[in-house]
This record gives structure tokens, sequence and C-alpha cells, in this order.
């Protein structure tokens, strides 16, 4: 995972990924601690899925943005374009298929 520092950097990042993922977390959220470690050996057979974590504490304005309201949050872009979303309960076996079809 990429760590984003600056909405300014997840925006210049993302236009130059043909498929990507947007991880909204918190560092005081245990879910988002739990998820991340699964959602990084999901994304092993993905390697053509750039990921960026984004810390919502230290850039709020993704919150905005993105209409994240509850953490953790994944979404993930294809070709510049929202294909899907999931927040708090990821099912990750549904990403997987989004990915399978989606990104090949």
């Amino acid at each position: 995972m990429i760590k984003v520092n600056t909405i300014e950097m997840w925006e210049s990042c993302a236009e130059k990924q043909s498929s990507a993922i947007l991880y909204v977390g918190i560092s005081s959220c245990e879910v988002c601690h739990a998820i991340k470690p699964k959602l990084d050996e999901l994304l092993k057979n993905y390697p053509e899925v750039e990921v960026f974590e984004v810390d919502l504490e230290e850039i709020p304005e993704i919150s905005g943005a993105h209409l994240v309201f509850t953490v953790p949050a994944v979404i993930l872009f294809y070709q510049g374009k929202e294909i899907y979303r999931a927040s708090r309960f990821i099912d990750l076996k549904e990403l997987e298929m989004r990915l399978k079809v989606e990104v090949g």
C-alpha cells in the first residue's frame, strides 16, 4: 500500500492508474487493523491494482471528496471511475469477485 499524505497526492496517483483501490481508515479503529492485513493478502493476487491508504484523521477532506462516512472504507476505481465501495464490514469475497470481473 502506498501511504497518501495529501488529497492532491491521491488525485495525482489515481489518474495514472487503470485500476486502483483507495483504503480509508484511522489509527484508532480496531476493524481497520483487522481488515487491512486481509486486504493486503487478497491483493497479492492482483499486482496490477495499486492500493492507496489514507488516514482519515490526517486527510479529513477525503471524506467530503469521496463521501466516506465510516471506516474502514474500500473504494475500487477502474479507469478513473468508482466501480465498487464497501465500508465498515467489508465482504472480501465480493471485492474479489469484482476484481476478477473488472480487472481480470
